[in-house]
């Protein structure tokens, strides 16, 4: 049995932009191990398997791979993954919102997918506030880990804080775009101060609090990524944790811009409804756009477990 995946580049509109994303729209069949495995050869940020639902109110059950090890949640996948179920599922020609319910690690994820004029479509998912720590590293210790001088780190109403929707990150304010354009993750002071901890990934952004725009970048070696291109489960964190910071009353929208950096500029947009706690808390959008597609040969996996059962030792 072969395995046929589909390409997406998730939060752009743009062919080629964003972050890539392989969706196995019918992984029915695929262990953990084999999943660990084409995620590691395709070498993409995330790769999303699709499964039956395993409890009533989900319509499908979505796990998501990096090339190292399985996440609880992650945005982009979510995102993507909903936008090829839209594209290529029974609902490619439905004119209302595609209502989807994903069940992951971190339980259920309301998605909601939407056909534009232009064909092309916007998902939006649902997430719980974020839990905010603030026991993080001193700000010299975060300074030197991202190769900046201590005043590049911001210390005011914003603080670096481990923030969560589902996967923590050490989010680091900074004072301005230079300095998030010149910084670069000392690996040295990495292992020293983050690899093991559960908020390993580093996500240093600078806000601009009045035209609600955040500019980030998020560095992850413990999931196998030097950068990546866009990260929803840390926009989602990020926009709850501004909401909480500042003490907005009402209803706040974020921009947030990533991957500018690495040459695929990506675009999220987060909600976030104060007082709330549970899922609709936090809403995360997004377009996606399909770019391609390819099979995995069910016959190379059972050959890959032949080769590794013939190479054990057995007593």
């Amino acid at each position: 049995m072969n395995y046929p995946y589909i390409l997406a580049d998730v939060f752009t509109s743009e062919p080629f932009g964003g972050n890539p994303l392989a969706v196995f729209p019918s992984a029915d069949g695929l262990t953990a191990e084999e999943m660990q495995l084409i995620a590691r050869e395709l070498n993409l940020s995330e790769t999303s398997f699709v499964f039956s639902p395993n409890e009533g109110k989900a319509t499908h059950t979505v796990r998501i791979f990096t090339p190292s090890k399985e996440l609880p949640f992650a945005g982009h996948p979510t995102i993507g993954t909903a936008v090829v179920i839209a594209g290529f599922g029974s609902h490619d020609n439905a004119t209302q919102p595609l209502e989807l319910v994903f069940e992951e690690g971190v339980g259920n994820v309301p998605v909601k997918v939407t056909r534009l004029e232009d064909q092309s479509y916007f998902a939006t998912l649902k997430a719980r506030a974020a839990t905010v720590d603030y026991d993080v590293p001193s700000i010299a210790a975060l300074a030197k880990l991202l190769c900046l001088p201590v005043e590049a780190v911001r210390a005011d109403v914003l603080k670096p804080a481990a923030v969560s929707c589902g996967v923590p990150f050490t989010m680091i304010p900074l004072a301005n775009r230079d300095y998030l354009a010149a910084c670069t993750l000392n690996m040295e002071a990495w292992q020293a101060l983050l690899a093991g901890r559960d908020a390993a990934q580093v996500y240093p952004f600078v806000v601009d609090h009045d035209r609600r725009e955040v500019h980030v970048r998020m560095f992850a070696p413990a999931f196998g990524q030097p950068e990546d291109a866009a990260t929803g489960a840390a926009a989602a964190a990020l926009g709850s944790f501004l909401s909480q910071s500042y003490d907005l009353r009402d209803i706040s929208e974020w921009r947030i811009h990533q991957g500018a950096y690495m040459g695929r500029k990506s675009v999220l947009n987060v909600k976030v409804v104060p007082h709330l706690q549970d899922a609709g808390a936090v809403e995360l959008g997004g377009s996606a756009v399909v770019i391609g597609e390819g099979k995995i040969y069910g016959r190379l996996l059972a050959r890959f477990h032949n080769s590794h059962d013939e190479g054990a030792c057995h007593a």
